[in-house]
């Protein structure tokens, strides 16, 4: 026969480990959220880097003025 200290202690260990585990579990869902939140973001500030750098380009070239000459062969003109 099982005395009654043991058996409560059995009883009351039980849901501290699952409390652990669930406990576990949860951070582990966060920190893997959290992980793919700042890779998203990561990519998200490179696109927007190269972006910008697109844009300056374009901006730098928009200074030039195309136009095509009589023999179909294009000329930059300076503004």
């Amino acid at each position: 026969m099982v005395g009654v200290g043991a058996l409560r202690a059995s009883t009351q260990a039980e849901p501290r480990s699952l409390y652990g585990e669930l406990r576990e579990h949860k951070t582990r869902e966060l920190v893997d959220s959290t992980r793919s939140e700042a890779q998203r973001l990561s990519r998200d500030n490179d696109q927007c880097k190269e972006n910008q750098a697109v844009s300056e380009a374009s901006k730098s070239v928009a200074k030039y003025n195309f136009r095509p000459s009589l023999k179909g062969h294009g000329r930059l003109l300076v503004r």
